[in-house]
This record gives C-alpha cells, structure tokens and sequence, in this order.
C-alpha cells in the first residue's frame, strides 16, 4: 500500500529522543506534542530517515548560503551513509517541491558516484 512521504517529521536534536531506551515511543509522543497524524508503529524507520532527510536540506542549504555556492554532492558519512534509503531520500530531497534540473547527488563516501 502506498502511503505519502513526509507526513511525520521530527527533530533529530530534540534532547528528548537522546536518552537511550524506548525511541519509537518518544517519536510518537514528539508528533503527537507537535500536533502531527498517528503513524503505525512500523513507520518509526520512516520518520527517522525522512526526519533526517530534512535536517540534511536545512544545514545545506544553510552552508551553501554561508559559503555562497551551490551544492552539487552530499557526501554522506557515518553509520548513515550505508542505508540506501536515507542516501536516495537525502539526493531527491526538495522542500518547495519542484523538480530542479540539477540536484544534489548524495553518494556514500570512499565510493565512486
């Protein structure tokens, strides 16, 4: 079944979800503090790696702002750069909605693309 993206997004630096211990519950308590729709349970992975996806556009776009340039490629590193879904999400990532002829490519580190 499909279901649209973005519909339950948090704050990946909200101090609540920092402790250890009972995350999707904390997720859910944070959207519904916010005022966002009930999601199943099995959503959690989806508002974690959509909820990323946003932070990532928001410190681009604040750092190509900053360096005044445009950012071409995301190098992703870390623990997330191995899940393909948060790579695909962050290069097609587009808050306003439309679909720019040029987009950032996120691409995993140490490997070519």
């Amino acid at each position: 079944m499909w279901e649209p993206t973005f519909v339950s997004i948090m704050d990946p630096d909200d101090p609540v979800l920092l402790p250890p211990g009972a995350v999707p519950a904390r997720i859910a308590a944070a959207g519904r503090a916010s005022g966002q729709p009930e999601r199943p349970p099995a959503a959690v992975v989806r508002t974690i790696l959509e909820s990323f996806t946003v932070a990532h556009a928001a410190s681009l776009r604040t750092a190509a702002r900053l360096a005044g340039c445009d950012v071409e490629v995301v190098p992703l590193v870390g623990g997330g750069a191995r899940n393909a879904s948060l790579c695909q999400l962050t290069a097609w990532y587009e808050p306003r909605g439309d679909r720019a002829a040029r987009r950032p490519a996120a691409r995993r580190a140490g490997r070519a693309g």
